[in-house]
């Protein structure tokens, strides 16, 4: 999966596979909806190698170029352009497929049937011509550090939407890192520079890469925070410290360290997956183990209680290669047989505890088998310079053949994010559910890739979640109807999961 294609939501590691040209599909259908634009007259439909002149997607930083044989992708701030890449126009057509055009001819729609991962239509905009801004070619991309930093700073200005939620001057950070670009002097440099920018903003849907690194200045999540503090309150640095002079396996106190930590994480982890199965009877996996379904041990409650691990949003093929419908189709399969099995369960407990994200789409093809009815899940906007796009308001609808409406329990924490938070937001709302555990991750935005003169590549959070409510749980994560504290040392070793235990007591 590429970020270029997700009009949902990217796991942490997608930001990663930005290595390659931009394509279309990144320019196209990247969320963005404005719907102060109306059609004017009929729309018509037609394949999107039929569209001509030049189209603007606010609120994403993308311009496309129709020409007679090919089609030319922009990207674009308020100050800068440069072209990005070229594709024909059967590429366009193979993408998009067809597109409503308006009456007027002055706005287009993608139409999402002919793009699976997307679960509402992408606007853009004609433009009267292209920017002349966009045909002055950037000069020594790979030498000019002014104007990688100019793309760099403008484009966060331009679409990060949450500088006020997570307490960032963006203005103050541009002014203390201008005078330290006057002394940059090599790549590693000014990418060092980009990295001590973005250190403050703890968003983990902020990636920037470069051939050699990957970085992103998200924080660990409070839960592994803890257990951190639990390991340094029980492991005295003195000790540490002759224990490491007693060893010759690493050469520094920090490696010795992190080891020990690693070590203490890891088995704790392992444990805490034995106490999960000691509450179950069995646990059947499918979608590349990414989806389990179990009935727990009838000696934990007098009432026949199922279990639904949902741990990814995204892959769901055991083949890296496998495209989204692929991965979908597998989801839908595993789901079928997931609620086949679970349906006759007095109450079920779902668990996206440790679930990093993916599509929108999955999440909502897994949360329309507990509605027999369709509903408002949640709305979206994004970022557009000193404003945003108007609301796109998301409907949930039924899917599959069973909708599970008995109580459920869903079972959240601080590494549930993105696209698994999209999931808790739309299952929020449904009556029989109830939340359990941490606060989630706090990033729901959509990751929206870009690409520097050089060729590095970054990531932004440019769109805004809303519950139905008009409630924005960026950076402090949706809450919980009843807080446990998630793999507590103490708990573990005593055989306990405690987001089980409490659906248990509610249960009874």
């Amino acid at each position: 999966m590429k970020p270029a294609l997700n009009n949902g939501k990217c796991t942490l590691s997608d930001i990663a596979k930005l290595t390659g040209t931009v394509s279309l599909a990144l320019s196209i259908t990247a969320c963005n909806v404005d719907e102060s634009v109306k059609n004017h007259g009929k729309p018509k439909t037609i394949y999107a190698s039929k569209l001509t002149g030049v189209w603007e997607q606010k609120g994403y930083g993308q311009i496309v170029d129709f020409n007679e044989n090919t089609v030319s992708v922009y990207q674009y701030d308020r100050m800068n352009c440069f072209k990005l890449d070229e594709i024909t126009l059967s590429q366009a057509d193979d993408i998009l497929g067809k597109v409503s055009l308006s009456g007027d001819k002055k706005s287009f729609r993608t139409i999402p049937q002919n793009i699976p991962s997307d679960i509402h239509p992408y606007i853009r905009i004609k433009l009267n011509k292209l920017p002349q801004r966009c045909e002055d070619d950037t000069p020594n991309p790979d030498t000019n550090y002014q104007a990688n930093y100019e793309v760099f700073w403008h484009t966060f200005y331009d679409y990060y939407a949450f500088f006020d939620a997570r307490g960032i001057d963006w203005t103050k950070t541009d002014a203390r890192s201008r005078e330290k670009l006057k002394d940059i002097d090599s790549s590693q440099a000014l990418f060092s520079l980009f990295k001590e920018m973005l250190s403050p903003i703890n968003d983990g849907h902020i990636n920037l890469v470069n051939d050699d690194e990957l970085f992103s200045p998200a924080k660990d999540p409070l839960w592994l925070q803890r257990l951190q503090t639990y390991f340094d309150d029980h492991h005295p640095k003195n000790t540490l410290q002759k224990e490491f002079e007693a060893q010759n396996k690493y050469q520094d106190f920090y490696t010795f360290y992190n080891a020990r930590l690693n070590r203490f994480l890891k088995d704790l982890d392992r444990q805490n997956v034995d106490n999960l199965m000691t509450y179950l009877d069995d646990l059947n996996c499918l979608a590349n183990d990414n989806i389990c379904y179990g009935v727990l041990d009838q000696s934990r409650s007098t009432r026949k209680v199922g279990y639904l691990l949902v741990d990814d949003m995204a892959e769901y093929s055991a083949n890296p290669d496998a495209d989204y419908d692929a991965n979908h189709q597998i989801l839908k399969a595993a789901m079928d047989e997931a609620m086949g099995a679970l349906y006759t369960t007095d109450a079920l407990i779902i668990d996206v505890r440790r679930n990093q994200g993916g599509y929108d789409s999955n999440s909502l093809e897994i949360a329309g088998r507990f509605t027999q009815k369709g509903l408002h899940a949640f709305s979206k906007k994004a970022r557009h310079r000193s404003g945003y796009t108007d609301t796109q308001h998301i409907t949930l609808k039924p899917t599959g053949a069973l909708h599970y409406s008995k109580p459920v329990y869903l079972l959240i924490g601080g590494s549930t994010y993105s696209g698994a938070e999209t999931f808790s937001l739309t299952m929020r709302n449904l009556p029989q559910v109830t939340l359990i555990g941490e606060s989630t991750g706090g990033i729901l935005s959509d990751t929206l890739g870009f690409e520097l003169p050089n060729g590095w590549d970054y990531s932004l959070s440019n769109e805004v979640y809303t519950s139905p409510k008009g409630e924005n749980f960026e950076s402090i994560g949706i809450p919980p109807a009843h807080k446990v504290v998630y793999m507590w040392p103490d708990d573990v070793n005593a055989g306990k999961d405690t987001g089980i235990e409490k659906a248990l007591s509610l249960v009874k």
